[in-house]
């Protein structure tokens, strides 16, 4: 090896130490790193599910599974507290509803087991058919 490559060699492994003692020193910034999912926090904190519907009016082509399920575990606390806004078979109607229903279907592969049974729990509470596809869907995961 010539002499120019060794000193380049030892200026390049010179340097790396710098730059780890020092990356050591830096502290991450919470206000940064924490990412704050602002419609799981809007799904979280509606009043009525015509607003958790709303939601997923609006953001429908951007939900994940977490959010789909959200949006369930509100429609029903909503429900069961009497400050839902719309009857059962008013949810069942509505367009944004099935909505839901359809985004479950996309993300039933990508959903633990206790969220197919919390997702069967709200279905039948709200009034879903036993026959419907989504629930037969649900029904297919726990087995």
């Amino acid at each position: 090896m010539n002499l120019s490559l060794i000193k380049l060699l030892n200026n390049g492994y010179r340097n790396t130490r710098k730059i780890s003692n020092i990356s050591k020193d830096v502290k991450p910034n919470p206000a940064i790193t924490q990412t704050t999912d602002l419609l799981i926090n809007n799904l979280k904190n509606a009043k009525s599910v015509p607003a958790v519907l709303e939601l997923v009016k609006t953001h429908n082509n951007i939900m994940s599974a977490s959010h789909t399920l959200q949006a369930l575990r509100t429609i029903f606390t909503l429900q069961k507290h009497g400050k839902s806004g719309l009857s059962t078979s008013q949810i069942l109607k509505h367009s944004d509803f099935e909505k839901i229903c359809s985004q479950l279907k996309y993300h039933a592969g990508a959903i633990e087991l206790n969220e197919t049974i919390e997702a069967l729990k709200v279905m039948s509470f709200v009034g879903v058919s036993s026959d419907s596809a989504i629930y037969q869907i649900l029904l297919q995961l726990l087995r």
